[in-house]
């Protein structure tokens, strides 16, 4: 990684306000050294009051973490939390395109237009270039590579791993499998389905390796980054864990099945994000696992 790929974390406010200081201490450039892969920038005669500190770099770092938590949890619990006491029910209750659309409006949309906000309006340090801190950076083929062969880990590693445990926690209402549509209603609705991937994968890309696995990587370390943003996809989704539970009287086993798959592919998907260099590494896996349940739920 680049030293302008710090993009606007704490980190890079640190040097970038600081040129003309010298360096207060070994632990700072060591910081720089981990985070960007390179040498610190050369120090200049002292010009101006040293204004960043050992102590003002961990302050950033943690209303950094905090704020993104924030918008993690307002973006996917209160939000939805909020229609649900006001409507009397989970949305997850409704039909499947009203369901459909209520989780783009609920969910989707605050998980893509929250970190734009957060970074815009409410980061620490100001940032210059939203793509890049984002980690929707284009550098050739290699993420779509890296996103393709993660995909392919996780079909086989889901494949024998659901031979194993049993059947997962199914993600439907009982009855609503139905049959087939066809003529102008079925490509109406297979359009309406490809437009709720392309939103469902842009916006959760978007919040967890892009906001979330960029900065806590560039801030934390790699592997905090990865590990996290894990975590935190994976309880993005309990809440529908726990509804569809109830509703098909899931057993210990199917739990077992379906986080064991769940956080396979959180994990393949930060990592994705990691050696892709680039959230469209991850998006590449993400929307390969969507059109194959879309073909399936076609079939």
């Amino acid at each position: 990684m680049s030293a302008s790929n710090i993009g606007g974390s704490p980190l890079r406010r640190c040097f970038a306000t600081d040129r003309a200081a010298p360096w207060e201490s070994a632990a700072l450039s060591k910081k720089w050294r981990d985070n960007s892969g390179t040498s610190p920038p050369s120090a200049l005669p002292l010009s101006q009051p040293v204004g960043c500190t050992e102590r003002s770099f961990i302050k950033d770092k943690e209303n950094m973490l905090k704020r993104i938590l924030l918008i993690w949890f307002v973006a996917n619990f209160a939000i939805a939390g909020l229609f649900a006491l006001l409507t009397g029910g989970w949305y997850l209750r409704l039909s499947t395109f009203a369901g459909i659309a209520a989780e783009l409006g609920l969910v989707m949309l605050p998980n893509l237009l929250f970190p734009i906000l957060l970074l815009r309006y409410g980061w620490p340090a100001p940032v210059s270039d939203l793509r890049q801190a984002l980690g929707w950076q284009w550098k050739g083929w290699r993420p779509i590579f890296i996103g393709l062969i993660a995909f392919a880990i996780y079909r086989i590693l889901s494949f024998f791993l659901s031979n194993i445990l049993g059947p997962s926690i199914p993600y439907n209402l009982p009855g609503s499998e139905g049959g087939s549509i066809g003529g102008l209603a079925g490509i109406l609705a297979l359009l309406f389905f490809i437009g709720f991937v392309v939103i469902t994968v842009m916006s959760e890309e978007t919040m967890f390796r892009g906001l979330i696995q960029t900065q806590t990587s560039q801030s934390y370390g790699v592997w905090v980054g990865v590990l996290l943003t894990m975590v935190l996809f994976g309880l993005r989704h309990l809440p529908a864990d726990i509804f569809y539970a109830h509703i098909w009287n899931a057993t210990p086993r199917m739990w077992l099945a379906r986080h064991v798959d769940l956080y396979l592919g959180a994990i393949l998907l930060s990592l994705a994000r990691y050696f892709g260099r680039s959230t469209y590494a991850s998006a590449t896996m993400h929307s390969l696992i969507f059109m194959l349940i879309l073909v399936q739920g076609f079939i």
